[in-house]
């Protein structure tokens, strides 16, 4: 269990709210310490490329890693994980800001179609509210859909990656899948959709060239 990962999902960091929260900026990383559970535990929270955490146990002076594990179910452990959960919403909540999509490369592929096109995600699924489609406003036609699916759904590891649905022609798509980061169109025809994962293994060029194609067709 990723408490951090899921906790801080969708949220970019602001750093001013950072420093008046209390984070010290170390080696170009911001850290946070915090003791909790009547000081029986010490949290600290690293802010840099990504957010990261650990706890450690005072009494035994160690690293305790019980709460990320899955078949950790006692009371006092849950105990521990709640008000570790409690401590990484608080600073989530104060220190950052909310945004779209998880993955830079998502974000990317958005204001590129917001620039380029003029055009915005519209979110149109309660049961899938990370599913967001971009459609051509002169036709009504949809040219490209994010999506966060599990990636054993598009043979992948089974966790959750972001990826990008676009129109092509079969020929391209079946040159493209033979390449890193394209599969088989996910929840889409696939002789007409292509699925590109935003994990940033394909060039955002080649993206914003098959979106462009994506949107004449």
């Amino acid at each position: 269990m990723d408490i951090v990962k899921e906790v801080f999902k969708k949220t970019k960091p602001n750093y001013k709210k950072l420093k008046s929260y209390g984070f010290v900026l170390e080696n170009g990383k911001n850290i946070y310490t915090r003791n909790f559970m009547e000081d029986t535990f010490k949290a600290v929270i690293i802010v840099d490329d990504e957010v990261s955490g650990k706890i450690y146990d005072l009494d035994l002076n160690e690293e305790y890693t019980n709460i990320y594990s899955d078949d950790q179910y006692g009371a006092y452990v849950s105990m521990v994980r709640n008000a570790y959960t409690e401590l990484l919403e608080d600073i989530r909540d104060h220190c950052f800001d909310k945004q779209l999509f998880s993955y830079k490369q998502s974000l990317e592929v958005s204001e590129y179609m917001a620039k380029q096109y003029g055009d915005k995600p519209e979110f149109l699924w309660k049961k899938y509210p990370g599913y967001a489609i971009y459609r051509n406003h002169n036709s009504n036609k949809w040219y490209g859909i994010i999506m966060n699916v599990d990636g054993s759904k598009i043979g992948l590891d089974k966790k959750e990656y972001e990826i990008l649905d676009v129109k092509s022609d079969p020929h391209t798509i079946e040159s493209l899948k033979k390449e890193k980061g394209f599969h088989e169109a996910y929840h889409m025809d696939k002789d007409k959709w292509i699925t590109i994962v935003l994990d940033g293994n394909v060039d955002i060029e080649i993206i914003k060239s098959l979106i462009d194609y994506s949107y004449q067709m």
